[in-house]
């Protein structure tokens, strides 16, 4: 190729702000103070018109439905028990059988937990979520053609133990891979799908409600691999993440992942060598301070901080009242005098759309009101929706609910609590998890960040319907306490994030000690492969 020719190629001179480039093609004054917007081409058009975007965001689908499986799960099993025909193949399940039914999903992903940072790692991002929904798929499967309580309660532990893995590497690829501006609302859109399986799972039970047989709990059971079916067909066209690639000395292939999906096939386009050498020079500026081990987490002031905001957050998602909604909703309502069967799933269907719609437009504003604002415009309007729906709740049972007025008022506040909780903690802590941890700790934490997160929801699946029934509405002080708890620490410990690449967000959390790695460097050495490849 002509020096004239790669000049042309390398620069784009015409579609975006990079350093001059030499007679031979090479990049003068290097990318040493460039940010990603400096690289980026100047689309006179809507990302769905340009045909290489439009390819990525549907590949992307293959990881971003994996919560649409949780969803549904948890949804489907408060509908199958409203069903007679599985009660009565399961001869009226109760007590510590029922107990075990509930929790069994959360054995499995417990289970396969401890495992999916390693894997995640050592198998890339691309297989793990392939494994984990061929694992939830075959439970799924088992789920619908179960004759006993036995084989119940196997495919509802593959369910989880799947689940499990596919969560690992589901929203590190999506960060990993996905379109640098689209990054930000594409991962934290990502979570917002636990309420499509929810709201599907909803109707679908109540469809099959009169069929007079098991295939009124069958047919639910298995539209549950509907989801996994589509990732898996769609994960044959995904790629493998470019960074896992470039930390497997297989740098090559990642140029081609980002010149295809990134740069419409731009071998030398600026963005992609921008991408390329600013990853690479992090990953082995890692590699060269040993930050590959869990040890990793204790070495520097930086990782103290993200390993205490990686706990906090996932024992945050869990324990702000939340749970007392999502697993307790008809016990509150009775609480407040709405005992109506049809009141009640009328007001639990509405509140899962409600949910959804709330979180989603919080996702494509992430970028512009930044992380750290919205979690912490979450957490203050939940602790002021809670602390009213407390206050509401003693006086209506001091009162001995006979103000409906009240009822409906704490209804009310129970809304107002789940869109708060809606655009903070559903779509932004897989976006903030993968924002915080660098490439070398990232699977690792947030296998960490979901055990923090199960655990306490376990330990709240014990402790929230004793509590309840014992002291009644002085249980939601403790929520109010908590609450009081995540807001001082996501002020003082919780930094922004937005409008940084993934690489150069390190520096929020280690100043000057970042390890940016030489992208300089790393620049010459893309260079060069990507001419020698063009030869």
């Amino acid at each position: 190729m002509e020096s004239a020719d790669l000049k042309k190629t390398i620069s784009h001179a015409d579609e975006c702000e990079v350093s001059k480039i030499d007679s031979n093609g090479m990049i003068q004054g290097g990318l040493q103070g460039l940010t990603i917007d400096n690289v980026l081409p100047k689309h006179d058009k809507p990302w769905y018109r340009v045909p290489h975007l439009l390819q990525l965001n549907i590949i992307i689908l293959a990881v971003l439905l994996t919560p649409t499986t949780n969803g549904f799960d948890g949804s489907m099993m408060n509908g199958l028990q409203t069903l007679p025909a599985w009660q009565s193949d399961f001869d009226h399940p109760k007590g510590g059988v029922l107990g075990l039914l509930s929790t069994i999903n959360t054995i499995g992903f417990i289970t396969a937990l401890p495992f999916t940072g390693w894997i995640t790692d050592y198998l890339g991002r691309k297989r793990p979520v392939q494994i984990g929904n061929i694992i939830m798929i075959v439970g799924a499967v088992l789920q619908t053609s179960a004759k006993n309580i036995g084989m119940f309660l196997t495919a509802r532990f593959l369910l989880g133990f799947g689940l499990s893995i596919a969560c690992v590497a589901a929203p590190a690829m999506v960060a990993e891979l996905t379109y640098p501006t689209h990054r930000g609302k594409m991962t934290a859109i990502y979570n917002t799908n636990w309420f499509v399986g929810a709201i599907i799972a909803a109707w679908s039970t109540f469809g099959t409600f009169r069929i007079n047989s098991s295939w009124s709990w069958r047919i639910p059971s298995l539209l549950q691999c509907a989801p996994s079916i589509i990732q898996l067909i769609l994960s044959i066209w995904l790629p493998e993440s470019p960074r896992w690639l470039i930390s497997n000395d297989r740098r090559e292939e990642a140029i081609q992942v980002l010149a295809k999906h990134h740069a419409g096939g731009d071998l030398s386009s600026p963005l992609v060598l921008f991408e390329i050498s600013e990853i690479s020079a992090a990953i082995n500026a890692e590699k060269a301070q040993s930050q590959t081990k869990y040890s990793a987490f204790f070495k520097s002031a930086g990782n103290r901080h993200r390993l205490f905001v990686i706990i906090v957050l996932g024992i945050m998602q869990q324990a702000s009242g939340n749970t007392l909604i999502s697993y307790y909703l008809a016990l509150i309502l009775k609480q407040i005098g709405i005992t109506s069967g049809t009141a009640q799933n009328g007001i639990n269907g509405g509140l899962q759309i409600f949910n959804y719609i709330a979180a989603l437009s919080s996702a494509t504003l992430v970028d512009r009101l930044g992380r750290r604002t919205l979690i912490l415009t979450g957490l203050g309007g939940m602790f002021v929706s809670y602390l009213l729906w407390t206050v509401l709740s003693a006086v209506n049972e001091n009162q001995g609910y006979k103000h409906q007025s009240i009822g409906v008022g704490v209804v009310v506040l129970i809304f107002s609590f789940n869109f708060f909780y809606a655009i903070s903690l559903t779509p932004i802590p897989f976006l903030y998890l993968t924002e915080v941890l660098p490439y070398s700790l990232r699977a690792k934490g947030m296998m960490i960040s979901s055990f923090s997160g199960i655990a306490i929801g376990v330990m709240l699946g014990f402790v929230n319907p004793v509590a309840l029934e014992n002291i009644g509405w002085k249980y939601y002080i403790v929520s109010v306490v908590l609450l009081i708890v995540w807001i001082l620490c996501a002020w003082f410990w919780f930094p922004e994030t937005k409008g940084r690449s993934l690489e150069k967000i390190a520096q929020v959390f280690d100043g000057e000690d970042a390890l940016l790695g030489e992208i300089d460097k790393e620049a010459a050495n893309v260079q060069t492969e990507v001419i020698m490849t063009k030869h």
